[in-house]
């Protein structure tokens, strides 16, 4: 058996005010599935201060788990309104609706400077660490990552 040589973190997941405060209570990070930035951003906010009120002043890391991510060479035009959530009573309820642009483009999905300007949303509202969901076998959209996102956060 491999044991850890130090405590392993505990990153509290879930975007419903109940899962906010068990993160901030309980865990060491907050780890929600996609949100928009402005909710994301209230919900750090409402951490910090149950954090502070409670005496925790341990590190605390804000994580993100994105929805699909891919990288376009052009952004299409006239995206459909997203689909809503899954119906009360289904295993997939979980899943928030989608976070999507004023033209309902899904946030990180697009051309690399959309993919950048979504991502410094992220950054603004406090995000310190994200998870990308490429979805495929197919390592080009992660190589177009590295090359034309990632520098703009070096």
């Amino acid at each position: 058996m491999v044991a850890p040589t130090s405590p392993v973190p505990l990153w509290v997941g879930g975007n419903s005010a109940a899962a906010v405060q068990r993160a901030a209570l309980l865990g060491d990070g907050w780890h929600p599935l996609w949100m928009p930035d402005r909710t994301y951003a209230l919900a750090r906010t409402r951490i910090l201060e149950t954090r502070k009120a409670a005496g925790l002043t341990e590190a605390f890391t804000f994580s993100y788990s994105c929805s699909a991510t891919k990288i376009l060479f052009e952004s299409p035009q006239g995206w459909p309104p997203p689909r809503a959530r899954a119906p009360r009573g289904s295993e997939f309820r979980y899943a928030p609706e989608p976070w999507v642009d004023g033209d309902n483009r899904p946030r990180l999905v697009g051309t690399p400077d959309q993919v950048i300007a979504d991502l410094r949303l992220l950054e603004v509202a406090g995000v310190e660490h994200v998870t990308l969901r490429f979805g495929s076998t197919d390592i080009r959209d992660l190589e177009r990552f590295v090359e034309e996102i990632r520098p703009a956060f070096a």
